[in-house]
């Protein structure tokens, strides 16, 4: 079985990624191949949100020294907060002997896929973007959750505009119907893909 891969989760705002997640992490098959990528952020930490778990919470100069020291494999500035992937957590994962999963905002996974293709290591990234069924849908998933006001939603699907344009750039693309259906569709492409082997 081929662990040398990582897994980029990529899709807007409210599309479901967090749910999706936990169903593949219950799930028996993959618990003992995959393991969350921790990101760091300058964001607050939500209600039930723990540090180091959920992310790395940090100030905003220390994630300015770490950007200036080369220790991310990519980071970004979005709603104005800024988010990155440590070289060392994905180290830490392969070191672990697990698959990493990494759950990131859409210009961070282009970046990581840039990356790679530099490094002539494109078939080491399995890169899927999780779509919702409509914009309209996913405004009403953004509402309902109640963790933005008004403003706040009209920006995120603003941006959920721009990276569903960028879905094209990514090897797999799934509708989040049902986040059980879209699970049951990303096991199978990881199940798949650690079978290959590197060419």
């Amino acid at each position: 079985m081929n662990k040398n891969k990582l897994i980029i989760l990529a899709g807007p705002s409210g599309v479901g990624k967090g749910t999706v997640e936990n169903i593949l992490f219950a799930d028996e098959k993959l618990k003992n191949i995959l393991k969350l990528s921790c990101s760091a952020t300058t964001r607050k930490a939500r209600q039930n949100e723990t540090d180091g778990i959920h992310y790395y919470f940090i100030s905003e100069e220390d994630f300015l020294k770490k950007i200036e020291n080369n220790e991310f494999i990519e980071w970004n500035k979005h709603f104005n907060n800024y988010y990155g992937t440590l070289y060392s957590e994905i180290k830490k994962i392969n070191k672990e002997g697990y698959l990493p999963l990494l759950e990131i905002e859409t210009v961070g996974a282009l970046n990581i896929m840039k990356y790679y293709n530099d490094k002539n290591k494109k078939n080491a990234v399995i890169s899927i973007f999780l779509a919702p069924p409509s914009l309209d849908e996913l405004k009403t998933r953004i509402k309902n959750r109640g963790t933005e006001n008004q403003d706040e939603i009209d920006i995120r699907i603003r941006k959920a505009e721009e990276e569903i344009a960028e879905m094209d750039k990514f090897i797999h693309k799934i509708v989040n119907d049902t986040p059980e259906k879209a699970a049951q569709k990303i096991k199978e492409i990881i199940l798949k893909e650690i079978e290959e082997k590197d060419e």
